[in-house]
């Protein structure tokens, strides 16, 4: 089902199964952000609150894995291409992508959840 994605293909797929196992023990996409490390470090003290790069916590293969397959997808999928230039200018590439691959994992969930194959037009 997983390869239904464009750009994801067999070992990703397999890597992708293996490391997140069920992903019903995911209640919700923030709670497989935080589990793969795609979410920002904050920085909080008293009333100021400061978001920072991506935390070095998380699941260090999926991450890596999704902000490559992230550089894939965006050759195929225009919705994420088109995600990638809105987000490219307001910041830098390496932070685009991520924010890219964040949008990648939601529709992993998406697809594994409702056990369904992906399909371009659905409006993920």
């Amino acid at each position: 089902l997983l390869k239904t994605i464009p750009g994801i293909g067999t070992l990703t797929s397999m890597i992708l199964l293996t490391e997140i196992a069920d992903i019903n023990r995911f209640v919700s996409i923030k709670e497989l952000s935080a589990y793969v490390g795609l979410i920002p470090n904050s920085h909080d003290s008293g009333e100021t609150k400061r978001v920072g790069r991506i935390t070095k916590r998380g699941n260090v293969y999926l991450k890596y894995i999704l902000v490559e397959v992230s550089w894939m997808c965006i050759r195929y999928d225009a919705s994420l291409l088109l995600a990638y230039k809105a987000a490219i200018k307001k910041m830098e590439p390496n932070k685009a992508i991520v924010k890219v691959a964040r949008k990648l994992l939601n529709r992993i969930r998406f697809v594994l959840k409702n056990k369904e194959p992906y399909r371009i037009n659905q409006g993920l």
